[in-house]
């Protein structure tokens, strides 16, 4: 009998069974590498990049290339944003407050965050990796930047960074009520290998 059987028949033996169910830490948002790609005019390569960042975004200004190492450089997305608000396929203005300089917009975003700021202070929170460009702690939010780190989940509550998890330390930035504090270490759980405890096919049939 193999090793891992015998694991499986010794869980068995105390009554339970485990299933691996869903992992924060094997997560995230994957697309299919597309292969190397063709050479493109300089031109081209910009406005690509200007509207990957905005489709990624809603929003566009200078702080937001801090998490965009490989992006061209603001004077360069700027002329370009400038020149799709000629044509009216984005919108310039002020939308995002505590930034400072242009910020550039796509409609739909603008109506999102109208809506956002409509539905304020409703309590809902997520939990993001520091890994994922949504991590935008201390560019939008007051107190210093979380590092971009797989091994690290932030969690955030309408908007403001509320908790961070960094190995099997969890810290709380302000305070909530205890049933949303264990809702959260709860979900945190899932960075590491999650599982659910099930009654064994032979426990259930004793209990029957």
């Amino acid at each position: 009998m193999s090793r891992n059987k015998k694991k499986l028949e010794k869980a068995r033996g105390f009554g339970q069974r485990f299933i691996p169910q869903a992992s924060y830490g094997t997560g995230g948002r994957w697309a299919v590498f597309p292969g190397p790609s063709l050479p493109v005019e300089p031109d081209d390569r910009i406005r690509r990049w200007a509207m990957l960042l905005l489709k990624r975004y809603g929003v566009v200004f200078r702080d937001l290339l801090v998490r965009e190492s490989a992006a061209p450089s603001w004077g360069e997305l700027s002329r370009c944003y400038r020149q799709l608000e000629a044509r009216g396929e984005v919108r310039g203005g002020r939308f995002v407050a505590g930034t400072y300089g242009e910020q550039f917009a796509l409609p739909d975003a603008i109506e999102q965050l109208r809506k956002t700021r409509d539905d304020a202070n409703q309590g809902d929170w997520v939990v993001v990796s520091a890994a994922d460009p949504l991590n935008l702690i201390g560019v939008l939010t007051e107190g210093p930047r979380i590092p971009s780190s797989r091994q690290v989940l932030v969690v955030l509550m309408d908007g403001k960074h509320l908790a961070t998890k960094d190995g099997m330390d969890v810290v709380f930035h302000s305070p909530v009520t205890g049933e949303v504090e264990h809702q959260i270490r709860h979900a945190l759980q899932l960075s590491g290998i999650f599982r659910t405890r099930l009654p064994s096919a032979a426990a259930a049939g004793a209990r029957a």
